[in-house]
């Protein structure tokens, strides 16, 4: 399994190649007003408007926040949503063990990964996360007022 490998708050995460459109690099995130605690705005990436989520509060349950964060852009099921990152280490192969005792479950958490070098890594259950944030309502309105558009995604 392919990986791209990145870090929030000093914690190595992983998600599946397949699941990661591109990363943009810090960019202005627009207002969402009455969003989901969770969703730090909206970005336009090529003329599509997409939620972004602050990482650190979804995964760590903390609300610090990076002054310059990477944004993973995620694609699921024609779904796509933003995941604020502190940065982006590097694709690496890895062999999916499933559940593992060693390390701590969290509710986004798919399982787990060994990389070459040995060391476990969590995976992010990408669906999980879009199913959960579906079930919320509250990811994007159905019209977005054109003062809160953002610049576009280079």
């Amino acid at each position: 399994m392919n990986l791209v490998l990145f870090e929030i708050q000093g914690t190595t995460w992983g998600v599946r190649l397949k699941w990661v459109d591109h990363v943009i690099t810090s960019k202005d995130i627009g207002f969402l007003p009455n969003a989901h605690p969770l969703v730090a705005g909206l970005i336009n990436v090529r003329g599509n408007i997409v939620p972004v989520i602050r990482g650190a509060e979804l995964l760590l349950s903390n609300d610090s926040i990076n002054k310059s964060p990477r944004i993973l852009l995620l694609s699921y099921k024609g779904d796509s949503l933003g995941l604020m990152v502190d940065s982006i280490m590097k694709v690496v192969q890895g062999v999916f063990l499933g559940d593992d005792e060693s390390i701590e479950p969290g509710p986004y958490v798919q399982g787990v990964c060994t990389i070459d070098t040995g060391t476990k890594i969590n995976v992010l259950d990408i669906h999980g996360l879009f199913q959960s944030l579906a079930a919320t309502g509250k990811t994007i309105p159905e019209t977005v007022p054109e003062n809160h558009l953002v610049k576009e995604a280079t």
